[in-house]
């Protein structure tokens, strides 16, 4: 009887033990990443180390690496960013992006010389989309028409999105936020 006790005692502290160890490892989550506007830290996309962008070049780089292949979770640590929109990157399928809160975090579509603008576009078979907690500044200029959210795809889902700024330009009609069914 005192070999059993004896032996769920030492699997019990061999269990604590890997558990400690394992905790001051860190936690990896995979398929997960987080981008900031300004961040000193190792450039890595983890919490403790976003992605660093801090102007519209590097912002569309680098969520344009995560996004357009899917299956992702982007987090936008509260801030500014600025992006190119659409044709700097398409949304693929089952991907999140995820702001901190909506006036906390702000992507602002950059100024270009674009006849369409839109800001958070999910592709035409891009199911499963989720934009949530942000802001979009469509930026609207009176040359041109911006979108805010567009989505197209089944399952998209669009929550706590304020969008700012849209604009039409006559001949076509801004959609501040859009799913559509392909």
């Amino acid at each position: 009887m005192t070999k059993i006790i004896m032996k769920k005692v030492a699997g019990i502290l061999l269990m604590v033990g890997i558990i400690c160890k394992c905790l001051g490892q860190g936690v990896v989550i995979t398929n997960e990443y987080w981008i900031e506007p300004n961040t000193n830290g190792l450039n890595q996309g983890t919490l403790a180390n976003p992605y660093f962008g801090n102007n519209q070049a590097t912002f569309d780089k680098i969520f344009s690496n995560l996004v357009t292949r899917g299956y992702v979770v982007v987090h936008l640590v509260a801030g500014t960013y600025q992006t190119a929109g659409l044709l700097s990157y398409v949304i693929g399928p089952y991907t999140t992006v995820s702001g901190s809160a909506m006036d906390s975090t702000i992507v602002r579509f950059a100024l270009t010389n674009k006849s369409y603008q839109g800001v958070l576009v999910g592709g035409y078979t891009a199911s499963h989309v989720t934009i949530e907690n942000l802001t979009v500044d469509a930026n609207g200029q009176s040359n041109n028409f911006a979108d805010g959210v567009d989505l197209t795809g089944d399952f998209g889902t669009i929550r706590r999105v304020k969008v700012i700024n849209p604009i039409g330009n006559g001949t076509a009609e801004s959609f501040p936020l859009a799913l559509a069914v392909c």
